[in-house]
């Protein structure tokens, strides 16, 4: 049995020497993409002086005495260019996004002037100091620097990013294959009515989300009996992707066929089972081609380990820097299970109390309780003989898609 930290660093070993080719995609493409490549600014941002404020441009030494009467003599709309320079004692009219014109060095908001005579004069209220409202020329960004470096994960802001400096495309990691294989006797697909013996099929739904939550390209081969002849042939099929997983099957019963079909497939066993509850009989081993996982069948204990570890690996192969799972510590509010041998996991709701993170441990019945992952934000990780009572400080993995909520100000009955 091995430990959490030794599993975790073995299957990022081995997932960054699998990284994967690249490709280049649009940028409506991108969403959830890893960039393969290093863009710089190909322009200064702003580009120019860039007014802030609807106003007027002026020269801020002419209004240092506000009030003060300037005369009108143009206006500028945005992507527009002023046709000529400010001389003293004038003022031209001009929109936000508009170029600074020449001989200007200020903007005055249009709310602290009145216009006069018909536009052609304007009553400035209040002074203003030199490029005030006024964006400067490469204050945001110079041309030349680096804007985004390889690893990192596309989302709206680094499409938008990647518009701004002219790249109408990127150059990223190919999505992952993943073989999904569920195996089990007892399991049927949701439509129908569990009989005697038997349970819905849910493990295919959580973690076929969680793959392409992560940018993995699915592909789930249905649910597999407990048949050697069965297994065989869908494990000869899913060693052809980049990453078989397999739930159901890695344990010690007698219908546990996984690992040694694995073996015999010519998959090199790089650990099976971690010191961790649940999740603890995990499989983990490699072809030259594939990585392979076989997680534990009861549904926590599936999720806990594609957590821990698959995700990781998938985001490895996309050139991605290794972050551990887990996010920081939080303090334990109320007491929970623990281990002289093992790394517990214990699902919590994570929320903030008095500007820091806490957990509050919340129902649980083991390994195959699902529901209280309706309640819960994330999980405690409690280490091996770490102190687990009220007040204890403990990482926390929190749940895709959760985010800590402010415990007293946020109603809960909706979760």
């Amino acid at each position: 049995m091995i430990s959490l930290d030794r599993a975790l660093k073995a299957v990022l070993a081995r997932a960054r020497r699998g990284r994967l080719a690249t490709e280049r995609v649009t940028l409506l493409e991108s969403e959830g993409r890893v960039l393969a490549e290093r863009v710089t600014s190909d322009v200064d941002l702003p580009p120019f002086h860039r007014v802030a404020m609807d106003g007027f441009a002026v020269r801020s030494r002419d209004v240092v005495e506000a009030p003060v009467l300037l005369t009108v003599v143009g206006t500028v709309l945005a992507g527009q260019v002023g046709s000529r320079r400010l001389l003293p004692g004038e003022a031209i009219r001009i929109m936000t996004g508009a170029p600074l014109p020449a001989g200007a060095d200020a903007v005055v908001m249009v709310e602290r002037t009145e216009e006069t005579d018909g536009g052609k004069r304007v009553l400035v209220r209040e002074s203003v100091t030199r490029f005030g409202n006024v964006a400067r020329k490469g204050e945001d960004l110079r041309k030349g620097r680096t804007v985004l470096r390889p690893g990192r994960c596309l989302g709206a802001v680094e499409a938008g990013m990647l518009a701004t400096v002219g790249r109408e495309r990127a150059l990223v990691s190919r999505r992952p294959e993943v073989t999904l294989l569920v195996t089990g006797d007892e399991l049927v697909e949701p439509r129908r009515r569990p009989g005697p013996g038997k349970i819905r099929n849910s493990n295919a739904y959580s973690v076929g989300a969680l793959v392409q939550g992560v940018g993995g390209r699915l592909r789930f081969s249905g649910i597999v009996k407990d048949h050697p002849p069965d297994l065989r042939r869908e494990i000869k099929r899913g060693l052809r992707s980049d990453v078989l997983l397999l739930t159901g099957g890695v344990s010690m019963g007698q219908a546990d066929f996984v690992p040694g079909l694995l073996r015999e497939k010519g998959v090199c066993a790089h650990f099976h089972r971690v010191a961790l509850k649940p999740g603890k009989p995990l499989f983990f081993g490699s072809t030259p081609g594939c990585l392979v996982f076989g997680l534990p069948g009861n549904p926590v204990s599936s999720l806990v380990d594609f957590l821990l570890f698959v995700r990781p690996a998938l985001l490895a192969l996309q050139g991605t820097k290794a972050r551990p799972p887990w996010t920081g510590q939080a303090r334990l509010a109320g007491d929970a299970g623990g281990s002289s041998r093992l790394t517990v996991l214990v699902p919590v709701e994570i929320g903030i109390e008095e500007g820091g993170l806490v957990a509050r441990p919340v129902p649980y019945h083991g390994s195959g309780d699902f529901t209280a992952l309706l309640r819960a934000d994330g999980f405690a990780l409690l280490a091996p003989g770490e102190e687990c009572s009220s007040g204890a400080q403990v990482k926390v993995m929190p749940l895709p898609g959760r985010a800590p909520h402010v415990f007293g100000q946020v109603a809960r009955d909706t979760r």
